[in-house]
């Protein structure tokens, strides 16, 4: 059984879930900031109760999932409160998926270890006038009556919703042709999970 089917199978203190939730409403901005919410995560609230960390506990450390949700002025208390935590329980903590804004605010030594794309909305026709590859891609789109719609929530949440098992097949087909990386936690794939804290779109012909 491999980390993401143990995840599965772990016990989610809704409780806790509602409190990283809120907290996430008011200070999400890792990458990662919305995975925490899958299965298989721990979490460590500040005692302050503004600020938490998600992590993995691996036996010899505390991985976390991003930096620390939490104010931006707050972190470096957080990251040392919950490196003091760590300690307390014998782990040694590894900061993982971080973002450079948390080395800016937190000096440490970091690691880069993989790339992620980043646009900006605000910027899109900027982005398309940039890339004569993306022009063409959405030439060929229109080309084939391609279309976008939203697509609601409720939908999403309806395992009997002919739209929901559409995804669900696509996310099988996807996820079967790449092999998830030994940090799988942070890479689940639940398009339906807290859906109505997402906007989700279809691209139909």
């Amino acid at each position: 059984m491999n980390q993401d089917e143990v995840a599965e199978h772990e016990e989610v203190d809704e409780g806790e879930q509602a409190r990283v939730l809120e907290l996430l409403r008011r200070y999400g901005w890792n990458a990662t900031s919305f995975q925490v919410l899958q299965p298989g995560f721990r979490y460590w609230f500040d005692p302050a109760g503004d600020a938490c960390m998600a992590y993995v506990d691996t036996g010899g450390a505390w991985v976390t999932a991003g930096g620390p949700i939490a104010a931006p002025e707050r972190l470096p208390a957080v990251v040392a409160g919950f490196q003091e935590a760590a300690r307390a329980a014998g782990r040694r903590v590894c900061f993982f998926a971080t973002e450079s804004r948390f080395t800016r605010l937190v000096p440490m030594e970091e690691l880069p270890i993989g790339e992620q794309p980043v646009w900006d909305p605000a910027h899109w026709e900027d982005v398309v006038r940039g890339s004569r590859n993306l022009r063409e891609q959405l030439r060929r789109a229109r080309k084939h009556g391609v279309t976008v719609r939203e697509v609601p929530a409720s939908v999403l949440e309806d395992a009997a919703q002919p739209m929901r098992q559409a995804v669900e097949r696509l996310k099988a087909r996807w996820l079967a042709s790449r092999r998830m990386a030994p940090m799988g936690f942070l890479v689940q794939l639940r398009p339906h999970a807290f859906a109505s804290e997402r906007r989700a779109f279809v691209a139909v012909s």
